[in-house]
């Protein structure tokens, strides 16, 4: 993580609340599995959602980070970095197609126009970013099928649900 002046920036309103501690010891790895899950389920901080466009905040909701200020904090100044240096991880790119899907009828149409059929294997590990990507490709056909076995989710570190392949129809 990058050095943080814990003096303020303006980046979070609780960024005074950064403890060093506890930001050493969470460990990158449960950090960004945690960030993984977050984007996977189309949850933000109350920051990251503030800076979201207009069109995409109705897929977002915010995660109340309330008894750990510290990791709103530390999330705020991680999305800070990454937007200032361009960086892209996969949740980002899912994210951004996501909204891209559902914010842009045309581009949406074209994708759906070009499939009669869409079928899924291993549904059981798709995020709510994921299925709802899904369901804008579907649309239009309404024929979608889908493979998998909500015993066996096992990305879950990541926002896979079996209520996603559950709730198909």
């Amino acid at each position: 993580f990058p050095s943080h002046d814990t003096k303020g920036t303006g980046i979070n309103r609780r960024e005074a609340d950064l403890d060093l501690y506890k930001i050493r010891d969470i460990g990158s790895d449960d950090f960004f599995n945690y960030l993984m899950q977050l984007k996977g389920d189309l949850l933000s901080t109350q920051w990251c959602f503030d800076l979201l466009p207009e069109r995409a905040k109705r897929y977002f909701d915010v995660e109340r980070l309330d008894n750990t200020a510290w990791l709103e904090a530390l999330i705020d100044t991680y999305e800070d970095e990454r937007r200032n240096h361009k960086y892209l991880g996969y949740e980002d790119i899912m994210v951004n197609a996501t909204v891209q899907l559902g914010s842009n009828t045309e581009l949406r149409e074209n994708f759906s126009s070009q499939y009669e059929f869409i079928f899924v294997d291993e549904y059981q590990d798709v995020n709510k970013a994921q299925d709802k990507m899904l369901q804008f490709l579907d649309e239009r056909a309404k024929n979608i099928m889908v493979i998998g076995d909500d015993d066996q989710t096992i990305y879950e570190w990541r926002g896979a649900r079996p209520t996603f392949i559950q709730s198909i129809s």
